[in-house]
């Protein structure tokens, strides 16, 4: 007898939300336990199953671009269409440290109304922000890495 592989996928999915929290507790005890058994079950798993594991994460990708949308970016002076081109523009990297990013971050000046300016990845967008948006900050912190930097390669 075959099964409707959507049909046990969503009473698999209504299963896990029904007892959650009861079965992320019993696999947490399983990995205190025996930590090796899970750590090579996961890197078992994920050279049968990478290229499945990659198409979702670019699907998750694609669905935080998605995310983006109407009402947060309107909110912060964007707009959907302004995002897409501006992350096309940028090829997909980050504006700061022009590294890919799984998280785009749309930067904007906090003013009243916000002004639009980039597309960051997460840490540089943590890190404009814990800088106050202060380039005397974020070039104090530069020179203090840089002088750092020759010091320990001196020793």
């Amino acid at each position: 007898m075959s099964r409707d592989p959507e049909k046990v996928k969503d009473n698999n999915c209504r299963y896990y939300q029904r007892h959650s929290e009861k079965l992320k507790e019993r696999t947490k005890k399983n990995y205190q336990k025996d930590p090796e058994k899970y750590r090579e079950y996961a890197k078992e798993y994920y050279q049968k199953n990478s290229e499945k594991l990659k198409k979702s994460s670019h699907e998750r990708y694609q669905k935080s671009l998605e995310k983006h949308k109407g009402y947060k970016l309107s909110k912060i002076g964007w707009t959907s269409e302004r995002f897409k081109q501006a992350l096309a523009g940028q090829k997909t990297l980050c504006a700061v440290c022009s590294l890919p990013m799984s998280k785009p971050c749309a930067d904007h000046k906090h003013t009243k109304p916000p002004k639009p300016r980039g597309i960051l990845c997460n840490n540089c967008n943590v890190l404009i922000g814990f800088s106050k948006e202060s380039p005397k900050i974020c070039r104090a912190a530069a020179d203090y890495l840089e002088k750092w930097e020759d010091i320990l390669n001196e020793s």
